[in-house]
């Protein structure tokens, strides 16, 4: 199936486990099969008209919700902005189906990463009391064995 396809073959997690290359390869990703994503987005507006077809679009979209929750898990960025970052996503992405303008994605992913660096930072314990303490720069922290880090891209 390719919605299933879709969600195997994306993760938000880089192979160098830094949040700076955080959804690095989405542009990349959405430019190799297009037609798949404009898939997507048409099942979804089909689901508003025919509702039998409504939790096969909840299913997709929780699924990437889960993912968005492990990346924000290995970046330590809190669980609360996960639906802000898969809004985000899901913007870049539909996008760039409809106008083919990758590089407006990969500006998009860069300012998106920047706000979750600035937010993760704001927000880590001790920020507000001037202590030192900053959050881990990558999913390394997770452990040294690779099988148990998250998927990675």
């Amino acid at each position: 199936m390719r919605v299933t396809r879709s969600i195997d073959t994306s993760s938000l997690i880089p192979a160098s486990g830094r949040l700076q290359d955080f959804a690095a390869t989405l542009a990349d990703f959405i430019s190799a099969d297009p037609d798949l994503q404009a898939f997507q987005y048409e099942l979804k507006l089909e689901s508003s008209r025919r509702p039998e077809l409504r939790r096969h679009i909840d299913m997709l979209h929780d699924a990437y919700r889960d993912a968005v929750r492990e990346a924000s898990a290995c970046f330590d960025v809190p669980q609360n902005m996960t639906e802000i970052v898969f809004a985000a996503l899901e913007g870049l992405l539909f996008h760039q189906v409809t106008s083919d303008e990758p590089a407006r994605t990969r500006e998009g992913i860069d300012a998106l990463r920047r706000l979750l660096t600035a937010y993760r930072t704001q927000a880590s314990p001790g920020a507000q009391a001037g202590t030192s303490h900053q959050p881990e720069d990558s999913c390394t922290h997770l452990g040294s064995d690779p099988d148990k880090l998250p998927r990675r891209a």
